[in-house]
Protein backbone atom coordinates (compact mmCIF):
# COMPACT_ATOMS: atom_id res chain seq x y z
CA UNK A 1 0.00 0.00 0.00
CA UNK A 2 2.70 2.53 0.70
CA UNK A 3 4.61 1.71 -2.43
CA UNK A 4 1.36 1.96 -4.41
CA UNK A 5 0.88 5.62 -2.55
CA UNK A 6 4.38 6.90 -3.18
CA UNK A 7 4.32 5.75 -6.52
CA UNK A 8 0.98 7.20 -7.50
CA UNK A 9 2.21 10.20 -6.19
CA UNK A 10 5.47 10.39 -8.29
CA UNK A 11 3.66 9.76 -11.32
CA UNK A 12 0.73 12.77 -10.44
CA UNK A 13 3.31 15.08 -9.82
CA UNK A 14 5.37 14.18 -12.66
CA UNK A 15 2.24 14.88 -15.01
CA UNK A 16 1.67 18.09 -13.30
CA UNK A 17 4.70 19.26 -13.00
CA UNK A 18 4.87 18.48 -17.26
CA UNK A 19 2.08 20.48 -17.75
CA UNK A 20 3.37 23.20 -15.87
CA UNK A 21 6.86 23.03 -17.36
CA UNK A 22 5.00 22.71 -20.91
CA UNK A 23 2.42 25.66 -20.54
CA UNK A 24 5.64 27.79 -18.70
CA UNK A 25 7.79 27.31 -21.65
CA UNK A 26 5.56 28.11 -24.61
CA UNK A 27 4.26 24.79 -25.20
CA UNK A 28 7.77 23.35 -24.96
CA UNK A 29 9.91 25.30 -26.53
CA UNK A 30 12.70 26.81 -24.31
CA UNK A 31 14.70 25.31 -21.42
CA UNK A 32 15.02 21.93 -20.80
CA UNK A 33 15.74 22.44 -16.70
CA UNK A 34 12.08 22.28 -16.47
CA UNK A 35 11.58 19.28 -18.12
CA UNK A 36 14.22 17.68 -15.74
CA UNK A 37 11.61 15.25 -14.06
CA UNK A 38 10.29 14.32 -16.90
CA UNK A 39 13.62 13.15 -18.01
CA UNK A 40 14.66 11.39 -14.52
CA UNK A 41 11.03 10.62 -13.48
CA UNK A 42 12.51 6.93 -13.23
CA UNK A 43 14.99 8.14 -10.60
CA UNK A 44 12.16 9.77 -8.66
CA UNK A 45 9.98 6.97 -8.71
CA UNK A 46 12.85 4.76 -7.99
CA UNK A 47 13.58 7.00 -4.91
CA UNK A 48 10.48 7.15 -3.37
CA UNK A 49 10.26 3.25 -3.69
CA UNK A 50 13.35 3.37 -1.73
CA UNK A 51 11.28 5.37 0.55
CA UNK A 52 10.10 2.31 1.68
CA UNK A 53 12.92 0.28 1.89
CA UNK A 54 14.64 2.66 4.25
CA UNK A 55 15.93 -0.51 7.08
CA UNK A 56 19.35 -0.94 5.91
CA UNK A 57 22.29 2.29 5.64
CA UNK A 58 22.80 1.20 2.32
CA UNK A 59 19.47 1.82 1.07
CA UNK A 60 19.27 5.20 3.01
CA UNK A 61 22.56 6.09 1.52
CA UNK A 62 21.54 4.48 -2.48
CA UNK A 63 18.37 7.05 -1.83
CA UNK A 64 20.39 10.02 -1.02
CA UNK A 65 23.26 9.65 -3.73
CA UNK A 66 20.15 8.98 -6.59
CA UNK A 67 18.92 12.53 -5.53
CA UNK A 68 22.39 13.89 -5.45
CA UNK A 69 22.95 12.54 -9.35
CA UNK A 70 19.02 14.18 -9.67
CA UNK A 71 20.33 17.90 -8.50
CA UNK A 72 23.63 17.56 -10.46
CA UNK A 73 21.47 16.54 -13.76
CA UNK A 74 19.43 19.59 -13.08
CA UNK A 75 22.33 21.81 -12.30
CA UNK A 76 24.11 20.84 -15.42
CA UNK A 77 20.90 21.60 -17.68
CA UNK A 78 20.68 25.00 -15.94
CA UNK A 79 24.20 26.24 -16.45
CA UNK A 80 24.89 24.98 -19.57
CA UNK A 81 25.44 28.21 -20.84
CA UNK A 82 25.27 26.99 -25.06
CA UNK A 83 21.42 26.76 -24.92
CA UNK A 84 20.65 30.25 -25.42
CA UNK A 85 17.05 29.81 -24.89
CA UNK A 86 17.28 29.18 -21.36
CA UNK A 87 18.15 32.32 -20.63
CA UNK A 88 15.23 33.75 -22.67
CA UNK A 89 12.74 33.05 -19.96
CA UNK A 90 10.82 36.15 -19.39
CA UNK A 91 10.12 36.19 -23.32
CA UNK A 92 8.44 32.75 -23.47
CA UNK A 93 5.96 32.60 -20.30
CA UNK A 94 6.77 35.33 -18.34
CA UNK A 95 7.90 35.12 -14.14
CA UNK A 96 4.68 34.31 -13.18
CA UNK A 97 5.05 31.04 -14.93
CA UNK A 98 7.93 30.07 -14.16
CA UNK A 99 7.64 30.83 -10.53
CA UNK A 100 5.19 28.82 -10.13
CA UNK A 101 6.71 25.74 -12.12
CA UNK A 102 9.94 25.83 -9.82
CA UNK A 103 7.40 26.22 -6.63
CA UNK A 104 5.92 22.46 -8.22
CA UNK A 105 9.22 21.49 -8.00
CA UNK A 106 10.44 22.50 -4.84
CA UNK A 107 7.11 21.55 -3.09
CA UNK A 108 7.57 18.37 -4.68
CA UNK A 109 11.35 18.20 -2.99
CA UNK A 110 10.16 19.22 0.44
CA UNK A 111 7.51 15.97 0.26
CA UNK A 112 9.97 13.70 -1.22
CA UNK A 113 13.28 14.85 1.77
CA UNK A 114 10.29 15.07 4.33
CA UNK A 115 9.42 11.41 3.77
CA UNK A 116 13.24 10.28 3.71
CA UNK A 117 13.11 12.06 7.05
CA UNK A 118 10.36 10.36 8.72
CA UNK A 119 11.04 6.94 7.01
CA UNK A 120 14.58 7.27 8.64
CA UNK A 121 13.12 7.92 11.82
CA UNK A 122 10.50 5.07 11.76
CA UNK A 123 13.25 3.27 11.04
CA UNK A 124 15.12 3.96 13.91
CA UNK A 125 11.77 3.66 16.56
CA UNK A 126 11.55 0.41 14.83
CA UNK A 127 15.50 -1.35 16.07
Amino acid sequence: MKILRNVLFGVVYTVIYFFLAVMSTGGGHGNFFLFTPLATWILILVALFLLTKLNSLSMRLFFVGLMIVHYLVTLAILLDIRDLVMKDWNRIAGREGIFVTVGVYLIGQIIIWLAFYISTQNQKELG
